[in-house]
């Protein structure tokens, strides 16, 4: 969030409910289009640290649904959620509710 937004303070009602629309944009899009590594595990070897990643790169969504660990009742739920939301269409509300966001800031 604070890579979106940065790391100023926000006190009015305005700027809170500009955050709220950033944070709902951004969640939707981070846990169903980003893809991420996973970090498997890290050695360290004297002042070095190994880390070894996953060889899938996927989101966090794709990860729930290609677990056999989820029922298939979740699965069918994050796949009627996937399918509302458009990733083009969540990164520009994010990109308009940053610029609100400010906007609100330098008032």
């Amino acid at each position: 969030m604070r890579n979106v937004v940065g790391c100023g303070r926000f006190y009015s009602e305005r700027e809170l409910a500009a955050l709220a629309r950033v944070h709902a944009a951004l969640g939707a899009l981070l846990n169903y289009f980003i893809p991420s590594q996973k970090l498997l595990f890290k050695t360290r070897i004297g002042a070095k640290v190994k880390k070894v990643y996953d060889k899938d790169i996927l989101s966090p969504c794709q990860r729930l649904m290609a677990s056999e660990d989820v029922p298939e009742e979740v699965k069918a739920e994050l796949g009627r959620r996937l399918a509302l939301y458009d990733p083009v269409a969540l990164q520009r509300e994010v990109h308009d509710a940053v610029a609100a966001l400010t906007k609100l800031g330098r008032e």
